[in-house]
């Protein structure tokens, strides 16, 4: 029976036809101890997915607990801790807390660790988890915030759940899940309420999770703002309540959570939107026709199928004594004279206001939910 063929030999022989330095280094290879040959840098030895943990949450932790990873354990700064840091990874497990980072930055610990003590971690990879199901369709899980017993479901986070035993709503239950080091990009949102303006160049809305386009299972726990940029584009936000946008996560841990609209939500150019409805067209899509003046609304008028007696005249004519002139609020079909409207140099009807009436065929706004 040979004798250990992963075994040094003396610097200076040559066994098998290999100088000792280059047999050598070959051996600390095959064993995984040294990074390379001629060197004394150890070969790191440890599962990059798993690393150890302590156990400063204050209590015990079970096998499979959710815990948040707080900050590294060794210093690599520190002269006398720079080669711990490097080999372990060892990180402080800490309660899970959202306001601390930890939605995204968490570990299920493979053993049980009483407190204080040291255990290992699953900071990435295929784990068992115990899991509470918010939502059957949901694809993703996330620690819950104050508690190391379970995860939970949620429609985007840095876990993807693979299988849950848990129902919709039930208690936490056992599932497989696997954590990655990205949330996913791309999630549908329900719009809860119509766009709201923004200063500059952007808008908002408030989304809420859902399957699918027809949106099945809305998930009215997590909302999440949706910014609607117009990239100085002359079109506005056309967001309605009710409309399933296409949106891609930008930051999880903002109050909301906070994402971008990647999907066609601006509507045609401003000018275009307003010659339809001169034109008597229905309002587009994005538009309301109003029943009376705002600050908001946009007039549409007409001097024709005047009511006779109240004549049409140039600007060198200063008869107004027939002319209509009358207080009443600016509505869709009242007959009223500008002078009367605008409340200024013209309410006198001094012989100076040349104004003709006219009639207000159609009051208009955009649709948005800004105050």
């Amino acid at each position: 029976m040979p004798g250990d063929i992963f075994k040094h030999v003396a610097p200076g022989t040559t066994e098998p036809g290999f100088p000792a330095v280059i047999r050598n280094g070959i051996v600390d290879i095959m064993r995984g101890s040294m990074v390379s040959t001629g060197e004394d840098t150890p070969r790191i030895a440890h599962n990059n997915t798993i690393i150890p943990v302590v156990n400063n949450t204050g209590g015990d932790l079970v096998q499979f607990a959710v815990v948040g990873l707080h900050t590294a354990t060794y210093a690599p700064d520190v002269d006398a801790q720079a080669a711990a840091f490097a080999q372990t990874r060892c990180m402080s497990a800490v309660t899970p807390e959202y306001d601390n980072g930890h939605a995204t930055r968490f570990g299920i610990v493979q053993e049980p660790i009483i407190s204080g003590a040291t255990g290992l971690c699953a900071v990435a990879g295929f784990t068992p988890v115990m899991l509470a199901v918010a939502k059957s369709w949901h694809n993703y899980a996330v620690p819950v915030d104050g508690s190391v017993d379970n995860m939970r479901s949620a429609p985007y986070g840095s876990a993807i759940v693979h299988w849950a035993s848990g129902g919709e709503g039930g208690a936490a239950d056992w599932a497989l899940v696997g954590i990655k080091s990205a949330i996913p990009t791309v999630v549908l949102g329900y719009a809860s309420t119509n766009w709201h303006k923004l200063t500059g160049d952007g808008s908002w809305v408030d989304v809420y999770p859902c399957a699918d386009f027809y949106h099945t299972g809305v998930d009215t726990v997590n909302t999440i703002r949706v910014l609607l940029p117009r990239n100085g584009l002359d079109e506005d936000p056309n967001v309605e309540a009710g409309d399933v946008l296409t949106c891609m996560m930008l930051d999880p841990e903002t109050d909301p959570p906070t994402a971008v609209g990647i999907s066609n939500y601006l509507d045609g150019k401003i000018d275009v939107s307003l010659q339809l409805i001169v034109s008597g067209e229905a309002a587009p899509r994005g538009w309301s026709v109003m029943d009376a003046y705002d600050g908001k609304t946009i007039m549409f008028n007409t001097d024709t199928n005047k009511p006779s007696g109240y004549d049409w005249h140039g600007n060198t004519e200063n008869n107004h004594d027939s002319h209509f002139a009358t207080s009443a609020g600016r509505q869709s079909g009242i007959f009223q004279t500008l002078d009367a409207i605008d409340g200024g140099e013209y309410a006198t009807h001094s012989d100076t206001s040349n104004w003709p009436p006219y009639q207000v065929i159609e009051v208009a706004k955009r649709i948005d939910n800004s105050a």
